[in-house]
């Protein structure tokens, strides 16, 4: 009888693999982590360095490397849109920290590319969209089907939800993220021969859970090498190894926040429940609320896709 079964592919090895690291305990993924870590070291003979956000990811990460060596260099992208709070705990570092600076600030970016609105599969959609001249195109990047010229079939690039944004009065980009933080991470790599180590998750979208399926936690052989020695961890398991190392945070976790990310980054705002990031910003950071609602443009761009950003109590008396 002829052996019909199949070996698992890659990918589907690592899924599986994903799901049972997942499940382990804290101090199982620790072992595999610094593990992780010792192969990643090993293999560029120290020539590595840990990208640092200043956030409770990055932290983590900055620990585990440092309990290996702790001459590796953190290396924190200073692009102006960070919390203040995440940049005073980035300076209790002192020179154990490079700081970087994008080339293209946060004004040029918007103007020469678009807004980061919705998330980074819906800018990255509308922005082809506008910027396809083919109407044939158009079509397919918001309807799908056939593409004549490959035969193949073509998926939708915008969501049918997000089809409005076609003809707003503003121009949209995943552009941000690659100016103003990628670029300047790809520079130092050129500059200083270092190979990166980053805190990621799978759980912290589909793009970096796809990324573990196809790579695991290691990319030694693209063309930007880069270690994800966390990426099996969750949000639980680092706030648990926080509190049992007794590691200091920025104050920005005690005001509200949950991530360390960019301020003004309107990625997933649209989902968030109660009062959103930009509602809080008015009461504690009501000089950076208002450059980025009035000055930056924000406001109508959070107008267009129906999120507030003004808090309910303030709604009849908003800060301008």
């Amino acid at each position: 009888m002829k052996d019909t079964t199949t070996e698992p592919t890659r990918s589907q090895i690592l899924a599986s693999q994903l799901k049972q690291y997942q499940s382990l305990p804290l101090n199982a993924k620790v072992t595999l982590s610094k593990k992780r870590i010792q192969e990643w070291l090993d293999h560029w003979e120290d020539q590595c360095y840990v990208a640092f956000s200043g956030g409770w990811d990055s932290t983590v990460l900055l620990h585990l490397v440092w309990s290996i060596n702790p001459r590796i260099p953190a290396v924190f992208v200073d692009t102006g849109l960070e919390y203040p709070e995440i940049r005073e705990f980035v300076k209790t570092f002192g020179d154990k920290v490079v700081w970087l600076k994008p080339k293209m600030p946060f004004t040029q970016v918007i103007e020469k590319y678009g807004y980061p609105v919705v998330s980074k599969k819906v800018s990255m959609g509308l922005s082809r969209f506008r910027n396809t001249k083919s109407e044939l195109q158009k079509q397919l990047r918001l309807h799908g089907g056939i593409n004549p010229s490959s035969g193949k079939k073509q998926h939708r690039s915008v969501d049918i939800k997000w089809h409005f944004l076609t003809n707003a009065p503003f121009k949209c980009s995943e552009q941000c993220c690659d100016v103003m933080k990628k670029r300047p991470f790809k520079a130092y790599n050129k500059e200083s021969g270092r190979k990166a180590i980053i805190g990621t998750m799978a759980v912290n979208s589909t793009i970096r859970k796809a990324q573990y399926i196809a790579e695991g936690c290691q990319s030694f052989n693209s063309s930007a090498p880069q270690s994800r020695p966390m990426s099996f961890w969750t949000e639980e398991d680092t706030c648990e190894y926080m509190e049992l190392h007794n590691l200091p945070y920025s104050k920005i976790y005690d005001m509200g926040e949950d991530h360390s990310g960019c301020m003004f980054c309107m990625f997933g705002v649209h989902l968030e429940k109660g009062t959103n990031r930009f509602q809080r910003m008015y009461h504690s950071h009501p000089k950076q609320w208002n450059y980025c609602i009035n000055q930056l443009g924000c406001g109508k761009v959070l107008d267009y896709i129906g999120v507030k950003y003004v808090p309910d109590e303030a709604q009849n008396n908003p800060r301008k």
